[in-house]
Order: structure tokens, then C-alpha cells, then sequence
């Protein structure tokens, strides 16, 4: 089973070194970069505040890259209990299309061509903290259970 929260305080301990408000802040600015309410009190944050899951995984995706976003990606991974080497961390609908017509893909799971709608990837964190895109998708795999 998977961790479903985690405190500000671990958090923070974890990828800032302790610094409570830097850790309320980068999941604030996380929060409001994808346009959601950033909710933690970057005055006087609360070591004990609640901060889900979901959460965590937005901000390791939105600073996938950086020292923040691989520390997040290695503490997900760490708190984990799945099978495997990686883990998903969410999926990406691609909404303009690139060099290589998508009509030329096939999906991973189905193997059938994506067709006239654009592919689906998913951002996959291994056990080292590392962050890496899978896929295509086509939307009938990508949407099913």
C-alpha cells in the first residue's frame, strides 16, 4: 500500500534540509503552476501539516528534472509498495503535434496505431530518483483501468 500523505515536516527534512518554508513554498509555487490552490502557510508552516499524496507527485512532476523533483521522485518511490523497478507517477496527454505524425505510432498496450488523436506518456520515477517519459498511449489504454 502506498503512502496516502505525508507531513510538511518529512518533507521538508527530505528535500530542503529541514527548511519548513521553502518546503510550503515549492509546493505552493508547484501548486499554482498548474493552476490549483497552494493551501500551506508559508509564514509559520505547520511541521504537522497534511500534505497529500497527489501533491507530492504534482510537484515531482512539475520540477521533474531538478534536485528538488528527483528527491520528491525518490521519496514517492521510497514510500512505494509496488512491484517493479519504476513507478508511474501520472500521465501527460501531449496537445500539439511534434515532428513525427502521431497516426504513425503505435500504442504499447494494444499495439494498434494511435490513430487521429494525439498520444498519451506517462512519467515514470525508478528507485535512483530518476525521472523518465513511457509510452505512447493510445486514449482507449491510457483512460482504461
Amino acid at each position: 500500500m502506498s503512502k496516502a500523505t505525508f507531513t510538511l515536516g518529512d518533507l521538508a527534512d527530505k528535500v530542503t534540509g529541514g527548511n519548513l518554508v521553502a518546503m510550503a513554498g515549492l509546493l505552493n509555487d508547484g501548486a499554482r503552476g498548474l493552476d490549483l490552490d497552494a493551501q500551506l502557510d508559508e509564514n509559520e508552516p505547520n511541521p504537522g501539516a497534511q500534505v497529500t499524496r497527489g501533491a507530492v507527485i504534482n510537484l515531482a512532476a512539475y520540477r521533474a528534472g531538478d534536485r528538488v523533483g528527483r528527491a520528491l521522485a525518490e521519496l514517492l518511490v521510497e514510500e512505494t509498495d509496488l512491484a517493479g523497478p519504476a513507478v508511474c507517477l501520472g500521465w501527460l496527454k501531449l496537445d500539439r503535434p511534434g515532428d513525427l505524425d502521431a497516426q504513425a505510432l503505435n500504442c504499447l498496450d494494444c499495439a494498434q496505431p494511435i490513430g487521429a488523436g494525439l498520444p498519451w506518456l506517462t512519467v515514470m520515477a525508478q528507485g535512483s530518483g530518476d525521472l523518465y517519459l513511457a509510452g505512447p498511449w493510445c486514449d482507449r489504454c491510457a483512460n482504461s483501468e
